[in-house]
């Protein structure tokens, strides 16, 4: 029997709203991944985010990820969900160009940590994801500098997307995967993030392994996810997306200087949503301090 094809609007859907469907059986891993993969290949050389498809692996990850749901094995929000990594990320027996001619034949025995990672929360790598050269470490002049051609911005093809996390930034926000990884030494997700009209998280320095990825700098790298959706800082990637909703609110009321940072805490609103707020201690001292001076 000839199965349902994936309605476009999943293309552009949340994570969360994916693994329920997948879930609830409306269709199967394997059909999501071929969905994804042949949207992928056919838009991705197009805006020029396609570094290598990841075809097969995918597929056979999909029919463990049926397997495992119809054994009711859950595990968790990531799983089944189509994702795509810069190419600087190893992925074992396959080439990891890092956006540079001269390593257009490199390959790696091993796979990095936080692709691994992924595979056991049961998420489907589709495809390495087109970069600027070396991350851009000596290529930022020149949006023509990677392997692949200039990132094209699926919004306005004659702009650029970004970079260095060019196919990612691109992949994510023409829904040719749901969320994608990137790295950043200095703007290198949020950069094309903005460039290309979604979120990308630069997470804590040393949060993520950087095991089996390019160093730029030792001392700045960070890898991370790009995604469409605020849900989706919920869906997947822990405490961090508290520190992207973090806002400084500081105000002086009458202190006459600049309030330091006095620390997080979790507030719960009205309709049961948690939001990060920032307290200053300093402002609140100022309060008691002007009301001891205002009493009779």
């Amino acid at each position: 029997m000839a199965s349902k094809p994936i309605p476009d609007d999943i293309f552009f859907a949340s994570i969360t709203e994916i693994n329920q469907k997948l879930k609830a059986k409306e269709f199967s891993a394997v059909e999501l991944a071929k969905a994804f993969s042949d949207r992928l290949e056919t838009l991705g050389p197009h805006y020029n985010a396609l570094s290598l498809s990841l075809r097969q692996p995918a597929h056979r990850e999909a029919k463990d990820v049926d397997d495992d749901m119809k054994r009711e094995r859950f595990r968790g929000p990531l799983q089944g969900i189509p994702y795509g990594a810069k190419d600087l990320l190893a992925y074992a027996k396959h080439p990891t160009t890092w956006g540079a001619r001269p390593y257009a034949g490199q390959v790696f025995d091993y796979t990095a940590t936080v692709l691994k990672k992924l595979n056991k929360h049961g998420s489907l790598l589709l495809g390495k994801l087109a970069m600027v050269e070396l991350a851009g470490g000596p290529s930022y002049r020149y949006a023509s500098a990677s392997l692949t051609g200039p990132g094209l911005n699926p919004w306005d093809p004659t702009r650029w997307s970004g970079g260095s996390s060019s196919g990612s930034a691109i992949a994510v926000a023409a829904g040719l995967v749901t969320f994608a990884l990137g790295s950043e030494t200095s703007g290198s997700i949020l950069t094309p993030s903005a460039f290309c009209g979604i979120t990308g998280l630069r997470p804590t320095y040393g949060l993520v392994s950087r095991h089996g990825a390019m160093a730029l700098s030792w001392t700045l790298d960070k890898i991370g996810p790009l995604y469409r959706r605020r849900r989706r800082r919920r869906s997947g990637f822990g405490r961090e997306k508290l520190l992207l909703r973090a806002r400084l609110r500081a105000r002086s009321q009458g202190s006459g200087g600049w309030l330091c940072a006095g620390g997080f805490r979790r507030r719960r609103r009205s309709g049961g949503a948690r939001r990060l707020r920032q307290g200053a201690r300093n402002a609140a001292l100022a309060r008691r301090l002007s009301e001891r001076n205002q009493a009779p």
